[in-house]
């Protein structure tokens, strides 16, 4: 029993001294971030020598110093002018700026996709007021200049307008990428790899702070969803009022993570300040939290897919999907009345009923429907059907169908419920749900009346959630 007792007292002797360190780790971070300027920092560290500026890739640069310096080097103050290589600063703040550093992959370069997936789901108008910075960040000169000719051929337009940039880093503003803790158990050449690319999204940060206020940050081989800026300037409305440090637009690593422009001074002496000891998607989360963010801010569905394979990182391949990214349009063209909507079901995160009819993409997502459940369609004027496809589950989710359902047409409503949903009455039945489908049509000739409410009804509880992938509905004109 004694020995049991003490055993539980160490416990918490020790709980209590990991906590007192932690809280210490947060006092020592937030007074380096807050009141240590850029002059101070530098005094503080080695002087860098950049005795191999023309070296091809950072494997082989032998760096000239005695002893490794305790922060990295570089100050956050960039000659702007100097780093741009293609394109032009606009003169008035935009809305947004996309930063996509990018380097040489062995084997497949990703970055037209990403560049032409962003052009194809901007409007014109949108790019006004949108800036996209492509970091240049291979340390072989040939290859930046191979890159500026082949992104100057092709989007030439679009860099003479302001909406595209090209940058470059000079070789100085690295530390040295020798000799670095290997956390994590990895390599050596892995630790170099992932330091340097650390030091990439600072300098990044550091060049984009006064452009935006918002900072979007992506890599060079994801793609968009369509319309993604409205997106954010809708969940931007939603979150309005919350305290938050970084938004979420993908549930993947660093890819779609948007903060406001004016904490980019900070991140970017962050990200300098432990450059060696962890993934840069693992320095923002640190971040958000010592900047005391609670919990996490993801918009659903995700705004952004990763498509590559091939990493810069010699024989690694990666097959990171983001499984709540909707990049399709919709599969029917239906017309789609304007209509409320509403369930009984639980949603899941954000996939709330409107998705389901919207022309965007996205969909409904409830959490395990029981006998009885509904999803009712209002149409803000009564409608004369005369086609409705509806389909659940989908690619990535199959087993989310439903599995036993109907759908009914009411002609009136009648009254609300205490929550604000509609109760219809005199329904009729037009359908029943065959393997997670129904298409009905002719419906013309068998309703005599015109449609206000359309509902689909649960006919027997399932185990696996509710996935409304697509409503199309066709009205007789």
């Amino acid at each position: 029993m004694m020995q049991g007792l003490t055993i539980r007292t160490w416990n918490r002797l020790l709980v209590a001294a990991v906590l007192v360190l932690f809280a210490l780790n947060l006092w020592l971070v937030r007074t380096l971030l807050n009141g240590t300027s850029d002059v101070q920092l530098l005094e503080r560290t080695d002087t860098f020598r950049n005795a191999h500026a023309k070296e091809p890739a950072y494997q082989q640069a032998q760096l000239s110093t005695d002893s490794k310096p305790q922060l990295c080097s570089s100050s956050t103050h960039i000659d702007r002018n100097k780093a741009i290589v293609l394109g032009h600063r606009r003169h008035t703040k935009d809305f947004l700026t996309i930063g996509i550093p990018t380097v040489k992959r062995h084997q497949k370069s990703y970055l037209q996709e990403t560049l032409n997936s962003i052009i194809e789901n901007t409007s014109v108008e949108q790019r006004a007021s949108i800036t996209v910075i492509i970091f240049a960040a291979n340390f072989d000169e040939e290859l930046n200049h191979r890159l500026k000719v082949d992104l100057d051929s092709t989007y030439r337009k679009h860099f003479n307008s302001g909406f595209m940039q090209l940058i470059a880093a000079p070789r100085s503003f690295y530390p040295s990428l020798d000799n670095l803790k290997q956390n994590f158990g990895d390599s050596k050449e892995h630790v170099a790899w992932r330091a340097k690319q650390v030091v990439d999204f600072a300098f990044l940060f550091s060049y984009c702070q006064g452009l935006s206020e918002y900072y979007l940050q992506l890599e060079d081989d994801v793609i968009s969803s369509p319309d993604f800026v409205q997106y954010i300037k809708n969940y931007l409305d939603t979150v309005k009022h919350k305290k938050w440090v970084t938004l979420e637009f993908s549930e993947l690593g660093f890819i779609g993570k948007l903060i406001q422009s004016s904490e980019l001074p900070r991140l970017t002496q962050f990200m300098l300040f432990f450059y060696e000891d962890q993934p840069v998607d693992y320095l923002q989360q640190y971040y958000n939290h010592l900047n005391a963010q609670e919990g996490t801010f993801r918009h659903a569905p995700s705004l952004f897919q990763h498509i590559g394979t091939k990493s810069s990182l010699t024989n690694k391949e990666q097959e990171l999907m983001d499984r709540f990214f909707e990049d399709s349009v919709r599969k029917y063209k239906g017309d789609n009345p304007p209509a409320v909507l509403f369930s009984s079901m639980e949603v899941f995160g954000m996939y709330v009923p409107q998705l389901a009819y919207s022309s965007k993409p996205g969909y409904f997502w409830g959490k395990t429907p029981i006998t009885g459940d509904s999803f009712l369609v209002t149409f803000e004027s009564p409608a004369q059907l005369s086609r409705v496809i509806i389909e659940t589950g989908s690619e990535k989710n199959p087993e989310d169908y439903l599995r036993s359902g109907k759908l009914e047409a009411s002609p009136v409503v009648i009254s609300q419920s205490l929550d604000g949903t509609p109760r219809c009455a005199d329904y009729r039945s037009i359908g029943i749900f065959a393997d997670g489908k129904l298409d009905v049509s002719n419906l013309e000739t068998k309703l005599d009346f015109r449609t206000k409410c359309m509902q689909i009804t649960v006919t027997k509880s399932q185990q696996q959630w509710l996935l409304i992938k697509e409503i199309a509905v066709w009205v007789r004109k």
